[in-house]
């Protein structure tokens, strides 16, 4: 596993496609995902603001036999030892967070921090084997963008609202009305439920075909990385329905399934 070098302080040893490979060594492949953590702290220099900061979770897919989701179908599933079940597998950061707490913005006074939520950051992560990859990223109609949901980072733009009382995760935001036109993200709460936007369910395959058009609503909150984030002063922009998603790319379509229900000749 990883492990720090004593003279460098530097960290040696296996990373993530290592892992994986020799957790197949001593397991069998009967496993679709593989979660594993860090016994130490993993730190990175992408925010300088937080110079405890640790990598975070992360997802890697590494096989895909499902069309209609944005992805290519592909299975590089054997370079890491699995015979073709292996989904992915996803980094969760170092054990210590899980029971140490984090400041939740530079400067946050202690009662302020939060712990990781371990159950919630593995449904959060494991969602990326099917999203957010199908949409454009929204640019108010520019580069002919159309199906403007994405955020280019890997999850939904934060003006694609969800259409239930809680957050919804990867992403769907809450918004309410200001009472001028404008509309404003409803902020979360701790311990507040989270759910998948009907999107996602639809992507994961689990969305019912009656909820196929029903419509969401995308507020303009900012072009991503060009401008603000309009979370106070969003406009509404345009609604969208997963029968959206299906009339630019096709139906969702697994090819596992549709191979295994061949009549034979």
């Amino acid at each position: 596993m990883l492990r720090r070098s004593p003279v460098t302080g530097e960290i040696i040893g296996y990373w993530d496609d290592k892992i994986v490979k020799e957790f197949y060594k001593g397991n069998p492949d009967d496993y679709d995902f593989i979660f594993f953590f860090a016994a130490f702290n993993v730190p990175t220099v992408s925010r300088p603001e937080f110079p405890q900061e640790h990598i975070g979770a992360y997802y890697r897919p590494v096989s895909n036999s499902i069309n209609g989701i944005g992805l290519p179908i592909y299975d590089i599933s054997g370079v890491y030892g699995s015979s073709g079940r292996l989904k992915g597998f996803g980094f969760m950061g170092t054990l210590y967070y899980i029971s140490h707490p984090l400041p939740t913005k530079p400067g946050s006074p202690p009662e302020d921090y939060s712990k990781i939520d371990v159950g919630g950051v593995t449904w959060h992560e494991i969602v990326h084997q099917w999203c957010c990859y199908v949409g454009d990223l929204f640019r108010r109609g520019k580069d002919n963008a159309k199906l403007e949901i994405t955020d280019g980072e890997g999850h939904f733009y934060i003006g694609l609202e969800s259409p239930t009382q809680t957050p919804a995760d990867c992403c769907g935001t809450q918004w309410t009305s200001n009472g001028d036109g404008t509309f404003r993200i409803v902020p979360s709460t701790n311990g507040q439920e989270v759910r998948y936007h009907p999107i996602v369910l639809y992507l994961m395959g689990v969305l019912l075909e009656s909820d196929y058009d029903k419509r969401y609503n995308v507020y303009d909150a900012g072009i991503p990385r060009e401008e603000s984030v309009l979370s106070g002063k969003a406009v509404f922009y345009k609604d969208v329905s997963v029968g959206d998603i299906i009339t630019g790319i096709g139906k969702r379509e697994d090819t596992n399934l549709k191979e295994n229900t061949k009549k034979p000749k």
